[in-house]
């Protein structure tokens, strides 16, 4: 997925229906245990930092909220509701 791969800093993108791209990269992979690990390594920070449950979670919400207006969110210590605009 192109959002979540930055291509040759988290991982290599290749075109599609493209199998001597594909065959390129694997062997470029496989020949370089550096680059993968290198590649590995930035792809983990970046999903820990960008995909984690909470900022997807939050994303949604702040979308949900943009096309449907406020949530309501019962408070914690109240049986009231609270309108979060």
């Amino acid at each position: 997925c192109r959002q979540a791969v930055a291509d040759g800093r988290t991982g290599l993108l290749i075109p599609l229906r493209d199998p001597a791209a594909l065959a390129a990269a694997i062997a470029r992979l496989a020949g370089d245990p550096q680059l993968c690990r290198r590649l590995g390594e930035a792809a983990r920070l970046r999903a820990i930092a960008e995909f984690s449950v909470e900022r997807v979670a939050a994303a949604f919400l702040a979308l949900y909220d943009q096309i449907s207006g406020p949530t309501v969110v019962p408070a914690a210590s109240s049986p009231n509701p609270v309108v979060s605009p």
